[in-house]
C-alpha cells in the first residue's frame, strides 16, 4: 500500500515537493526501506523533490 500510494503521488499528481512524515512509524523493515529508496529514484526521473521528515528528529532529503 505504501509503494502504491507514493508511486501514484509521484507519477500522477506530480507535485514539486513530496513530504513523507515518518513520525508514527516505530521501525521500518527492509522492504519499506527499499520502497522509500525506489521512490527517490522515481522522483528524480519525474523532477519531484522527496523529503522524509520526522526521522530520528532530523529531516532527510533524497
Amino acid at each position: 500500500m505504501l509503494r502504491q500510494t507514493l508511486v501514484h503521488a509521484v507519477r500522477r499528481t506530480r507535485p514539486l515537493r513530496l513530504e513523507v512524515a515518518l513520525a508514527d512509524i516505530g521501525t521500518i523493515d527492509s522492504i519499506s526501506i527499499g520502497t522509500l529508496a525506489a521512490v527517490c529514484a522515481l522522483a528524480d526521473v519525474h523532477h519531484v523533490a522527496v523529503f522524509y521528515t520526522h526521522t530520528s528528529g532530523r529531516s532527510r532529503r533524497c
